[in-house]
């Protein structure tokens, strides 16, 4: 077995390598979108930021580990040469190179060397970066061979490790593989209707990765006084360090899931709360009780929406038509009974 992974192509042993690496993004990448309720959501990212390390220190490996086919040993075997060569290429274009755009712009217009030699100087840059970028990376990959070779000779005893550490990985990546393609499922194929709980938002915490890739998690308080806390997903969820501030009311939307795993579809600021409390503390204010008119009928409380709406007009009689609109809206879903009483309201109004 030892033998046969030795005889593998070293293009290959690298490919497999780096899919190991991107199929463990793939899969927390999955485990991150679909985050079920509690702390193995948490600990789920973790694992797959754990994998996608080590598959990463595997790719390095194989490639310190893997041999240059024979030409790129022999054409690197004087890599001085190659380098000499780069850098009297990049010499020559920034000498040569502004001269020949300048001719390009003051040569005749109806001929096409100017076209030519501003191909020319462009397409100069382009072979001067591409040669340095290959040579660069040929040559680095040539010293980490050498230098693989002299810090760990090749063994028995180290291939052995070697393939132990691999088949450790593989088992984890698959097992992590169908630990994120169940979420996926679990949330793919999950009915449309979600349950939405209340909580107050007790702080908001955000750490920097060293990708550069900010992480955060909320902390929330229950009506019974339980302590909750989230991973927030960027993109997905309302609520976001340096937008919110502690004591604010949050709704986390929670599905059952197809398996019956609960995940969290989204987080976000309590909408209703807050329009409620908007109108409290000024019931005479117009925009705010429009919006809990609108909320109360998005909900279909039609009840709550014409007793709102008959308090809005209690401050604004001139305005009918929005509680024409109402009526409309709550005749369009079936409450004649209610759209009649607001009709009366209005014309209560209009006669005032």
């Amino acid at each position: 077995m030892i033998e046969a992974a030795r005889r593998r192509p070293a293009g290959a042993r690298i490919l497999g390598a780096l899919a190991g690496f991107a199929l463990a993004g793939w899969f927390g990448t999955m485990v991150y979108n679909f985050r079920v309720v509690g702390s193995a959501h948490a600990i789920g990212v973790v694992v797959g930021t754990v994998l996608m390390a080590l598959w990463a220190v595997i790719c390095v490996q194989r490639v310190m580990t893997a041999t240059p086919p024979a030409w790129m040993r022999r054409l690197l075997e004087d890599g001085e040469l190659v380098v000499g060569f780069v850098v009297l290429n990049l010499i020559l274009m920034n000498v040569f190179s502004p001269f020949l755009m300048l001719l390009s712009q003051i040569w005749l217009g109806a001929s096409l060397f100017p076209l030519m030699l501003g191909m020319a100087a462009r397409l100069s840059g382009r072979v001067l970066f591409v040669t340095f970028v290959v040579a660069t990376i040929a040559l680095l990959w040539l010293s980490l061979t050498r230098l693989a070779r002299h810090v760990a000779p090749a063994s028995a005893a180290l291939r052995r490790v070697q393939r132990a550490f691999r088949v450790v990985a593989t088992s984890a990546v698959a097992l992590y593989g169908i630990y994120a393609t169940a979420l996926s499922f679990n949330g793919s194929l999950d009915g449309p209707l979600a349950v939405e709980h209340r909580r107050e938002l007790v702080a908001v915490t955000t750490v920097n990765t060293p990708l550069d890739f900010p992480v955060s998690w909320i902390d929330l308080r229950a009506a019974d006084g339980t302590l909750e806390r989230i991973t927030l997903i960027a993109g997905k969820d309302g609520v976001w360090a340096g937008y919110v501030d502690p004591g604010q009311a949050v709704v986390v939307r929670v599905r059952a899931g197809f398996f019956g795993i609960p995940w969290i579809e989204s987080v976000a600021l309590d909408e209703e709360r807050r329009t409620e409390l908007l109108v409290e503390a000024a019931p005479s204010a117009a925009e705010p009780r429009r919006a809990l008119v609108a909320l109360r009928l998005r909900q279909g409380r039609a009840a709550d929406a014409v007793t709102h709406t008959r308090v809005y007009l209690g401050y604004y009689p001139r305005d009918i038509a929005f509680a024409r609109t109402v009526a409309e809206t709550l005749r369009g879903a079936g409450d004649a009974q209610s759209a009649l009483e607001l009709d009366r309201l209005a014309l209560a109004a209009a006669a005032r």
